[in-house]
């Protein structure tokens, strides 16, 4: 699926989905893109975390010790200003976590919130990175 299909499709399923840690949290929704546009490396997954600090832990059971170095392990960083439909960026938040992980598309960062998806200005992805999905 091409990444723009993959995204219009994870944001219309995500749209109306409350934030619930392992369910709808930012690793659910970007895993979710991943793998409808083919490009979900193996170690990227989400997992039955009920809180904050369980994600945490699966995080550094996945072996990295922060949500920005599995990115970084397996994407290439492009700058904010190159950022297009179907990337993904890093958004500050509140918390142990320190930050979550949104989806570009039409110039905006969409992450999971409270009442379903939240549409956040460009600015608030700090760091962007290109999955390399392959076309279809």
């Amino acid at each position: 699926m091409h990444r723009i299909i993959a995204c219009e499709t994870v944001l219309a399923d995500f749209k109306d989905k409350p934030f619930a840690w392992g369910r709808a949290d930012c690793m659910a929704f970007i895993c979710a893109y991943l793998r409808a546009a083919k490009c979900h490396p193996k170690r990227i997954r989400h997992g039955q975390w009920k809180t904050e600090r369980g994600a945490v832990r699966g995080l550094i059971k996945m072996g990295y010790p922060s949500l920005e170095a599995l990115l970084d392990a397996h994407f290439d960083r492009v700058g904010v200003i190159c950022a297009r439909d179907g990337d993904i960026a890093l958004i500050k938040a509140e918390g142990v976590w320190g930050g979550g992980a949104g989806l570009v598309a039409g110039w905006r960062v969409w992450a999971p919130g409270e009442y379903g998806l939240m549409s956040l200005p460009m600015d608030a992805g700090y760091v962007v990175w290109r999955p390399q999905c392959p076309r279809s």
